[in-house]
């Protein structure tokens, strides 16, 4: 697999997705338009990302804009047709519809300190939307995500990217 880029000024999370049964291959469903291989929002509203494991269809939530990322978790406040967001479409790409994925999400230190030390205070973080956050928060707090799928051929391709701050 070809390497991604890390800048010194930000964290960077990376892993390969297993189902709990430990099977690496799903389906890929998705909530959103599709520009080439890149899954986009929609209508203004953010993207949803959902994976089913091709053994037993056990679904994992991977990303959905109006919860995961800065502005979702702290700043972002979204129409309520965000919750007209359920009608999924399947991801296929060159005929393949299948795919070990890979997802990477970067965020900055400087957010992260803020973060800790506003935990440190009272062990919550208030938002925005007068919302007090616990320490799960920053786990769906990040500046940007990239989600890969690799086919059946072997070859990687861009899913998802997503500036999330």
């Amino acid at each position: 697999m070809d390497s991604f880029q890390i800048t010194e000024k930000e964290y960077i999370w990376t892993r390969q997705i297993i189902s709990s049964k430990g099977n690496s291959k799903f389906k890929i469903d998705y909530w959103g338009d599709k520009n080439s291989s890149n899954i986009t929002s929609k209508d203004g509203l953010p993207s949803i990302v959902t994976l089913t494991n091709i053994d037993d269809e056990e679904q994992i939530l991977i990303y959905d804009g109006a919860l995961h990322g800065y502005n979702a978790v702290f700043w972002e406040e979204f129409p309520e047709e965000i919750n007209n967001r359920e009608q999924k479409q399947r991801y296929v790409h060159n005929g393949q519809s299948e795919f070990e994925v890979i997802i990477l999400t970067r965020y900055s230190p400087h957010i992260k300190e803020e973060f800790d030390e506003d935990m440190e205070r009272d062990g919550f973080v208030t938002n925005n939307r007068g919302q007090k956050l616990g320490k799960e928060a920053f786990s769906n707090g990040f500046d940007s995500i990239e989600i890969y799928g690799i086919g059946t051929d072997g070859k990687r391709i861009e899913i998802l990217a997503e500036e999330t701050a």
